[in-house]
């Protein structure tokens, strides 16, 4: 069995001679935000700090050394700092055992055989009948538990060391073709993109099917049943938090907005992430070793998020263990997670008073392999000692600055919403921004939610850069403090040029729009079309666009009545429909040639002559009902038709300048109710395009000088 390293647990050191030997024999710096229990804690360092469970994954022995663990729910204060002299030392072997997808593929699928273990172990405890068993068998499954446990936790450092050398390399070498920091970062995200998935992925597909399911009306029980089997787990992170219910999944999925289209999406995925890796390789010239590099990085890429899976996995399944431990040492529930491994193997209990404190406020130190545990006041010194010299918090400075893992737009303001921890995250509202210390697979229900996302820690390889990158969402990272620095309910502003974080001033949640195409081509990613797509650079180009995708900003392309169709249908329930938008109409009236006949008979016109205003009106729609609309609108609208999955349809009109203060447009564009099937639906579309021309709309624009050839239009469908 692995032991638990001895820990101090009676405070004789003292929180500030304890400060002291921090300061003086590590190098704190690595820091890790999330909410872990003291068990957690105590098995992260025994399983770091073990030369032979390193060997097992590695291939060389490795003793990790110095760690600090701060759970402080009295100061909302969640930290673990990693010594980055262990970190360095580490990668420094690792680059002499080799860098390449040899290597990688080696340590893969020592961590996956590890994993696996780990994990079939916790299912056999999470079926057995354990309240059956002796306090021998009890005390034995213990043993075992910590063993498989401590195994894993290698893992947790073994990638950021690997990341350490492995990106380091490979922007080395992307700069010597390039020093456009744009193209590198665009480059590094396309060259480290994982091609295959973790569990995460596998289970926004399985709630994306039940949300689809539900959508058509079928019964989702039995797969609600499934998914929970599989995946509820993920709730329960480090030995913290809740499993999800149904009630949990069948909310999220019912939330869930276009799941049919983002599945379409996710089933090309693969092949887009392939693509793009194998495009940039030729455009930068890159050589072989180059090449490996980037496979290798993109390994340890899944590797990232496999460990922690398998580790939580494990850690949740396990938890009846832990909880019988409880029972029968006659402890409140929750209370036997807040107890060192030596306190259960030894059976020398704490009293439940002295729990409490802990489950509270804790901190467990090692200096070297030498374990602290300090509870109550004693943690105060060592969460300032935390804040100030290893976070750098002193002073408050008004604002952060992070690397950019995401660009879709130049800026983007909105009210912050801090997620600490799973519990967090039902706080999170559309359109917010998240801030977190860092993100995890479960967060993603608040992810699709949030507008943009900030955090403390990462690096391009990291969580939140992955997320933000398939949900095309703006996303800063690696900013150290944000945290702390924000409050939940800042407005904040994020300006994706640079990587700060400011607290905004003047109204909330406007949003500022670039051409992503104009400046920043290099970096564009494609969209996941989530439920939550308020931030898109590409509609101005767009021919239809679905209504999840358009909000108030957008009414230059999708019309008064279109924009505000998108900011309801993302609050409200309002039928499902899409926008023609502005771009269908020029690139109709361009293809047929019309701007040149119908601007020269407009030229002409006397508007207070109704003979010759009707006839040229007349004239003028004839042309336009007669001319064929181009192939790719077309195919467009009958595809956005289609996946509205509804017999009958309105075709309504929205033109520019409809909703301008002091003029009235209304009503002078027609409307066509119970279209059913493509042709009579184009055949609408062409006629809502004509009514622009009727006598009444030509007559309003002459008398209020609104010259015709800035008249722009669009129109929308819906069920």
């Amino acid at each position: 069995m692995v032991k638990g390293i001895g820990i101090e647990t009676k405070g004789k050191a003292g929180p500030k001679g304890l400060v002291l030997r921090l300061s003086a024999d590590a190098n704190l710096r690595t820091v890790v935000g999330r909410r872990v229990s003291l068990l957690f804690a105590n098995l992260h360092m025994s399983g770091l700090s073990n030369p032979e469970l390193h060997k097992k994954i590695l291939g060389f022995e490795f003793q990790y050394r110095n760690y600090l663990c701060v759970q402080d729910s009295t100061k909302d204060f969640y930290y673990v700092f990693y010594d980055t002299t262990s970190a360095k030392e580490e990668a420094k072997l690792i680059a002499q055992k080799g860098r390449g997808l040899k290597f990688a593929k080696s340590v893969i699928e020592r961590s996956v055989a590890t994993g696996t273990e780990a994990v079939d172990f916790a299912k056999s405890i999470e079926n057995a009948d354990l309240r059956a068993k002796s306090d021998r068998e009890i005390m034995g499954l213990f043993e075992d538990y910590v063993e498989r446990i401590c195994a894993l936790m290698p893992i947790t450092v073994i990638t950021a060391a690997v990341e350490l050398t492995v990106e380091e390399e490979l922007k080395k070498g992307l700069m010597e073709r390039t020093k456009d920091g744009h193209k590198i970062s665009s480059a590094m995200v396309r060259l480290t993109a994982p091609d295959r998935y973790n569990v995460p992925y596998e289970e926004q597909i399985s709630i994306l099917k039940i949300a689809n399911d539900m959508k058509s009306g079928k019964s989702t029980a039995d797969s609600v049943k499934r998914h929970l089997e599989r995946y509820g787990w993920l709730g329960y992170r480090f030995d913290f938090g809740q499993f999800w219910t149904e009630q949990d999944i069948v909310k999220r999925a019912k939330e869930i907005r276009g799941p049919g289209e983002q599945l379409e999406f996710l089933s090309k995925k693969e092949a887009l992430v392939k693509k793009e890796f194998n495009d940039t390789v030729k455009q930068l010239k890159l050589d072989a070793e180059l090449v490996e590099m980037a496979n290798a990085a993109k390994e340890f890429v899944w590797l990232r998020t496999y460990r922690t899976d398998a580790i939580n996995e494990a850690v949740g399944r396990a938890k009846p263990l832990i909880d019988e431990i409880g029972r029968r040492y006659k402890l409140p529930e929750g209370y036997s997670h807040y107890l060192t491994i030596d306190e259960i193997s030894s059976g020398r209990i704490p009293k439940a008073a002295e729990i409490a404190k802990r489950m509270k406020c804790y901190s467990l130190a090692f200096v070297g392999i030498e374990g602290f545990l300090l509870t109550g006041v004693n943690v105060d010194p060592i969460r300032e000692f935390a804040e100030t010299d290893l976070m750098g918090l002193a002073g408050k400075p008004a604002r952060v600055k992070g690397m950019v893992a995401n660009r879709p737009v130049e800026s983007i303001e909105g009210i912050a919403r801090v997620v600490n921890s799973v519990t967090d995250v039902d706080n999170v509202r559309v359109g917010d921004i998240l801030v977190a210390p860092m993100t995890e697979p479960n967060f993603v229900p608040a992810m699709e939610k949030a507008a943009a996302f900030v955090t403390d820690e990462g690096g391009l390889l990291c969580h939140a850069a992955i997320i933000s990158r398939e949900m095309n969402k703006p996303c800063i990272i690696g900013t150290g403090n944000a945290t702390k620095l924000l409050k939940d309910g800042d407005a904040i502003l994020l300006d994706l040029r640079d990587g700060t974080v400011t607290k905004a001033s003047g109204k909330p949640l406007r949003i500022k729009l670039e051409s992503a195409e104009k400046k920043y081509k290099e970096s564009a990613t494609e969209s996941l079309p989530t439920r939550q797509e308020a931030i898109q650079t590409d509609l101005d180009t767009m021919l239809v666009v679905p209504f999840e995708r358009l909000r108030k900003e957008h009414i230059h392309i999708a019309g008064g009545k279109g924009a505000n169709l998108g900011e309801m249908f993302s609050r409200f329930p309002i039928p499902r429909g899409f926008c023609v938008t502005v771009n269908s109409y020029k690139h109709f009236i361009k293809e047929n040639g019309l701007d040149t006949k119908i601007f020269k008979m407009l030229g002409k016109l006397n508007p207070k002559d109704n003979k010759s205003l009707d006839s040229t009106s007349e004239q003028i729609r004839k042309l336009i009902n007669s001319a064929p609309i181009p192939d790719d609108v077309r195919k467009q609208i009958v595809e956005g038709y289609k996946k509205l999955k509804g017999s009958y349809v309105a075709v309504r009109s929205s033109a520019t300048a409809e909703d301008l203060p002091n003029f009235s447009f209304a009503g002078q564009q027609d409307t066509y109710l119970n279209i059913k099937g493509d042709a009579a639906l184009l055949d609408a579309v062409r006629r809502c395009w004509a009514s622009l021309f009727t006598s009444r709309a030509i007559y309003y624009r002459a008398l209020n000088k609104f010259e015709h050839e800035k008249s722009t239009y669009r129109l929308w469908c819906r069920t």
